[in-house]
């Protein structure tokens, strides 16, 4: 199978593409197959749920062409250098030809909140997050406002009443708006596609200070991250 993963990972890069590959997929490593269940593990539960969410037909598609007996693909989170994963934390199901469950692992509580991806967001466009909460209206808070938004939904599933009210108390309709003008604007505007794909990384492999996660709830609470 070391193999077959090894040729499969040309194909992936090929299909998901240059940039998608590089932030996302390289990171993943091959562990075991058993019993038709490939798997492979990344560092940070954020990515492995992320690759599960976003990627995992391909990666399944690309190893059944390699090997027939894959059934699905699991990905794991390392807990550190050469350490077993822990307990399950994510169980989801992949399709493709056939149905299997896959199970994601962590070592620890690894938090992602709205109230993070807020703050790299602004760090990323020169802003604060108080200001992307804030009821101002100035052009210079509109697209990291939105794209804030986008990525709440497309990273972590929130639905758009909920980004509402984390975005200083906003109507569901205006994050349906900002959700649908990023996704359009995405498929032009290579700029605006380069700028979500460093979020997005940043998001995943940030450290995130354990009292931020109390900041979830609170939209005036200040974020810690750590390099």
């Amino acid at each position: 199978m070391d193999v077959a993963w090894r040729l499969a990972t040309k194909t992936i890069e090929q299909r998901a593409g240059a940039q998608i590959y590089a932030h996302f997929l390289r990171q993943l490593s091959f562990e075991s197959f058993s019993g038709g269940i490939v798997a492979l593990s990344t560092s940070t539960k954020f990515l492995a749920h992320h690759v599960l969410t976003n990627y995992i037909g391909i990666i399944t598609d690309c190893l059944r062409e390699q090997r027939e007996d894959v059934v699905s693909v699991g990905v794991i989170v390392r807990g550190g250098m050469n350490q077993p994963p822990k307990a399950p934390i994510v169980d989801l199901s992949v399709t493709a030809k056939r149905r299997a469950p896959v199970s994601v692992f962590a070592e620890g509580p690894q938090p992602r909140t709205v109230a993070v991806l807020q703050s790299i967001v602004g760090r990323h466009y020169g802003v604060s997050r108080t200001e992307i909460i804030s009821e101002s209206r100035a052009l210079k808070l509109i697209m990291p406002r939105q794209v804030a938004m986008y990525l709440s939904r497309s990273l972590l599933d929130k639905s758009t009443g909920e980004i509402g009210r984390r975005f200083g108390g906003r109507d569901h309709t205006t994050a349906i708006h900002a959700i649908r003008k990023i996704k359009a604007l995405l498929e032009g505007d290579a700029d605006l596609r380069a700028a979500v794909d460093k979020i997005t990384q940043e998001f995943a492999t940030s450290t995130v200070a354990p009292a931020s996660a109390a900041t979830e709830g609170d939209a005036s609470g200040a974020v810690e991250l750590q390099a």
